[in-house]
């Protein structure tokens, strides 16, 4: 790398051995080259962004993901999943166990709904599972009061 393209448009004082000050204005060909080389960091950007948004693959299944989350919260791969028929606006599923006292309730619908969440009785020591996305910041807290709240 240059000086010119290591310090782009800048003036720089030079005090020459004669104590003269020069002014040397430099940077013209790192200008030019900035604005290219900004757009292609800015892309950079947008895409690391774009890819953090969820931590699931792209072509992620529900039931694969199930499992994950049943090993990761301690519950054993016989554990009984069911699906609870009352709420119509999410599928939520319970899973239990006889060597867990809690309770895992999991929804990996893209949205919940207002009625869903007012409608859950979960106890203190329960964990409700959901996506990061299908909720917002207020029904984040509410359910935070309520349970063990893990998004994914």
């Amino acid at each position: 790398m240059t000086a010119d393209e290591f310090l782009g448009h800048s003036h720089v004082v030079r005090v020459a051995d004669t104590g003269i000050v020069e002014q040397l204005e430099i940077g013209a060909r790192a200008g030019q080259r900035a604005p290219a080389r900004a757009g292609e960091q800015a892309a950079e950007l947008e895409t690391l962004f774009t890819q953090f948004e969820s931590p699931l693959v792209e072509s992620w299944e529900p039931s694969a993901l199930l499992t994950e989350l049943l090993l990761l919260e301690g519950f054993p791969l016989d554990s009984r999943v069911r699906p609870l028929p009352a709420f119509t606006a999410n599928t939520l599923l319970e899973v239990s166990s006889d060597f867990c006292a809690h309770r895992l309730t999991v929804c990996l619908d893209a949205r919940l709904h207002p009625a869903t969440l007012a409608a859950l009785e979960l106890r203190a020591e329960d964990t409700f599972i959901c996506l990061e996305s299908a909720l917002d910041d207020e029904a984040k807290l509410r359910l935070a009061d309520r349970c063990n709240l893990k998004v994914v």
